[in-house]
């Protein structure tokens, strides 16, 4: 039985490889129908709501289940073949499942679990493909305030987009009790977009501007302010805008970590929820949402 079992397990890796190397020859690309990046409703905020899949060849995926804003783990892991279904299992939260095509999209049918949020039994529906825009524009981001900063607003960095591609923001901090501030008011713009892949462009820094001379300072009604460089965008010579519906998986380590502090909940999810901005040589990220109504 063991000898049995290898040896199906070998005729699909081996078959996998025949289907590259048949598509390489043929001058196409291997397209498999599981990769991609998924959602679900969000009717509840215990549902899952994103699914990835990566093909990593061979009949494997790299596979990551996003859950709600209340579960604590997200399951991911290794899905492989297995016939006309995948075999998902992440070892560490112990979940297994089975991910197969349902009418319209994907369904994942948890088979083992110790996770309260998906049950053993459970079945998760994700009927949309995410698509990204075949188009970038600075348009796509002008309603937006791009913030960077620490998880306790202690300090940030505020920077908005325009349409033309021009932007402002400030860079704003104190310490705590005192009566000294740190201000750098900025503006500039970018060149025009590059894409990069599916769901991130590329721009730099055509032009900066700051209204006042970093390292001096005066005061003003009593207060003490010092002017500073564009904390987020100091020494930026490459800038990232990446889409809606990345794969989280697939981002920096650096980006994750400072946009995860704004807005909340980013941890939990496999697929990015808002459009970030990635400064490649600060190792800074910036979050986004929608702009503060000012009425």
């Amino acid at each position: 039985m063991i000898t049995a079992e290898k040896a199906a397990e070998l005729t699909r890796e081996r078959v996998y490889i025949l289907a590259e190397l048949l598509s390489a020859k043929n001058g196409q690309a291997y397209a498999d129908s599981f990769s991609g990046a998924y959602t679900a409703p969000k009717e509840t905020d215990d549902l899952p709501c994103s699914l990835y899949l990566n093909y990593l060849g061979v009949g494997t995926y790299d596979a990551e289940l996003g859950l709600g804003s209340g579960a604590s783990w997200k399951p991911k892991g290794i899905a492989r073949a297995d016939g006309e279904t995948l075999l998902f299992e992440d070892p560490t939260l112990g979940v297994k499942g089975i991910i197969a095509h349902g009418d319209t999209g994907l369904t994942v049918t948890v088979t083992e679990s110790e996770l309260a949020e998906a049950a053993a039994g459970t079945r998760f529906d994700f009927p949309e493909k995410c698509e990204y825009p075949t188009q970038f524009s600075f348009a796509d981001i002008s309603d937006l305030e791009f913030w960077f900063g620490s998880g306790a607003g202690a300090w940030r960095t505020v920077l908005y987009v325009h349409e033309d591609g021009s932007f402002d923001g400030e860079y704003l901090d104190s310490d705590m009790g005192s009566r000294e501030y740190y201000l750098c008011d900025f503006k500039g713009k970018f060149t025009t977009p590059e894409q990069v892949n599916d769901y991130t462009w590329a721009v730099k820094i055509h032009s900066l501007e700051l209204a006042d001379e970093p390292d001096t300072s005066e005061v003003k009604d009593g207060f003490t302010w010092h002017y500073s460089e564009p904390y987020g965008l100091t020494d930026a010579e490459e800038i990232l805008f990446y889409l809606p519906n990345a794969p989280i998986a697939e981002l920096p380590a650096d980006f994750k970590s400072w946009a995860s502090a704004y807005p909340s909940g980013m941890t939990t999810q496999a697929l990015l929820p808002f459009y970030g901005l990635y400064n490649v040589n600060g190792l800074q990220g910036f979050s986004s949402h929608p702009k503060a109504d000012e009425s």
